[in-house]
């Protein structure tokens, strides 16, 4: 995120949902699961986001857990709302 882009403003509210189901994209002949949780983790981190890890879902967390993440994105507008940051 740091080299692909500005810096992310101070304090800005953000979540990251983590599947905790583990899943593969089945490329280049080895597991792609072990590294999964762990760029997820630092994905979160950058901008302090809230990070999410119990989503009773695989990948398509959208599609198995809606509720999750419109729970999360109205965290974060509340939060925007109310003028919290993290």
């Amino acid at each position: 995120m740091r080299a692909k882009g500005p810096a992310l403003p101070r304090g800005l509210p953000a979540v990251v949902l983590t599947s905790d189901h583990p899943w593969d994209l089945a490329v280049g002949g080895g597991s792609t699961w072990p590294a999964w949780p762990a760029a997820q983790q630092r994905l979160a981190a950058e901008p302090h986001a809230r990070h999410i890890t119990d989503t009773d879902s695989g990948h398509g967390i959208a599609v198995e857990q809606p509720r999750r993440v419109t729970d999360a994105v109205r965290d974060v507008v509340e939060r925007v709302r109310a003028g919290q940051g993290r």
